[in-house]
């Protein structure tokens, strides 16, 4: 993400990059039984019209780059929406407890 303070078109690899490995874990994830709760949060992650990563990651294509202050605030948001994931696949948080 601090990559988005460069213009967009000079980074379009990694983003690629990024976003093919974003999708296997999504895939992953959505193959797995039992398993709706941690792929309603990745939906939520990657949507290009929410305000997570997905939606990040269209604002700098869209911007061209973005402020470093920006970044820095939509960074923890995005850690805490990777983080729920986290914790669901590991049992630390309870699927009931997540909204």
């Amino acid at each position: 993400m601090a990559l988005a303070s460069t213009p967009y078109s000079s980074r379009i690899s990694e983003v690629k990059g990024l976003q093919e490995k974003l999708d296997k874990a999504y895939e992953y994830d959505f193959g797995r039984p039992k398993n709706e709760i941690t792929v309603k949060q990745w939906e939520k992650l990657l949507n290009p019209d929410g305000d997570l990563l997905g939606g990040f990651l269209r604002e700098w294509k869209d911007d061209g780059k973005l402020l470093p202050g920006y970044i820095r605030s939509k960074q923890t948001q995005i850690e805490r929406g990777f983080d729920t994931i986290i914790g669901l696949e590991s049992g630390k948080i309870k699927p009931s407890a997540v909204q």
